[in-house]
């Protein structure tokens, strides 16, 4: 006859073995949400394509290319319209005799970076004279910082920088003030932002250029406020149903330049000068907003963090791209 407690010994050894299962998968959980929440923010690279769009090359950071061991950490390319695709490091390209100075397509095989490739095919580039700006990430950094799908569609957004574009040069020909009209917020929570905008920089804007809108309550654009003198103000602002975040952009009217290179004192957002958000990442809060801004010479390029009612520069860049 078997003892009576010989069914326990088994038993003993599954609540046993159950629990060392359960101390590892909840060792391992709790070691990948550890890894999400190290994720540095400013642990990227700005990089921007070739005319065949299938290579990057990597921006100096204030002119030093960045370190070898943080470029072959970067995995993810994440370009237009916040598509995010794996990319694969290949080496260091050298300076040549024939760089430009330059980052612009042409100079592409001169200029010197962390040379990537992209590990699947991408499609065509949106910017096959320009060449796309891409924001390079490492593991982990989009289960960190998810993206944000833009609700603002390109096209419309095409159309409107046409629209305004035209107005610029209207106002240029006739030598008269910008008409500002069509520019103005659209819908219940783009209104009532921008009356909440004007109150708290207690100053009246006279432009609402929406770049990127997340759902019904959360949209990034530029505001533009009325002159004080001489002294002009324009703002990109991360606009959510409970704070606002600000950019602030001060300039002073001199001569013919006053935020750009030759703009004429004129808040130049049209074809050609385009502010965009390529895209948002991270939850309400703490949201990372991929932008960048063309001009004359080249682009001013920006990775701002939401914080504190500001948006702050986590990591930026320029690429100097005229005359070619």
């Amino acid at each position: 006859m078997d003892h009576p407690g010989s069914f326990r010994q088994p038993r003993c050894r599954w609540r046993i073995a159950s629990l060392i299962l359960l101390v590892a998968a909840l060792s391992l959980t709790v070691a990948c949400g550890s890894n999400h929440q190290n994720v540095d923010p400013a642990g990227i690279a700005f990089a921007y394509t070739d005319s065949s769009g299938k290579k990057l090359l990597t921006l100096s950071d204030d002119n030093v290319v960045i370190e070898t061991a943080k470029a072959q950490a970067l995995t993810t390319a994440v370009c237009s319209e916040g598509s995010a695709l794996p990319v694969r490091y290949l080496q260091l390209q050298k300076r040549t005799p024939r760089d430009t100075g330059r980052q612009s397509v042409y100079n592409f095989d001169n200029d010197e970076g962390h040379l990537f490739e992209f590990a699947r095919d991408r499609g065509k580039l949106s910017e096959p004279y320009l060449g796309e700006t891409c924001l390079l990430l490492p593991d982990n950094y989009l289960q960190r910082f998810p993206i944000a799908a833009n609700d603002f569609p390109m096209q419309e957004r095409k159309a409107r920088n046409y629209a305004y574009a035209a107005k610029v040069r209207e106002s240029e020909n006739r030598k008269q003030p910008m008409d500002l009209t069509p520019f103005q917020p659209v819908g219940d929570f783009a209104k009532s932002a921008l009356a909440r905008i004007e109150k708290e920089k207690a100053r009246p804007a006279t432009l609402y250029f929406p770049l990127y809108r997340i759902g019904a309550s959360q949209q990034i654009a530029v505001v533009e406020f009325v002159p004080i003198g001489n002294q002009l103000l324009a703002s990109i602002v991360l606009a959510e149903a409970d704070r606002l975040s600000f950019f602030d952009m001060p300039a002073s009217r001199k001569g013919t330049d006053c935020w750009r290179v030759d703009d004429n004192c004129i808040l130049d957002l049209g074809n050609g000068r385009e502010m965009e958000v390529h895209a948002v990442l991270g939850g309400t809060g703490e949201q990372l907003i991929f932008f960048t801004w063309w001009g004359p010479e080249g682009q001013f390029i920006t990775l701002f963090q939401a914080k504190g009612g500001k948006l702050l520069e986590v990591r930026k860049a320029y690429r100097y791209h005229a005359p070619s």
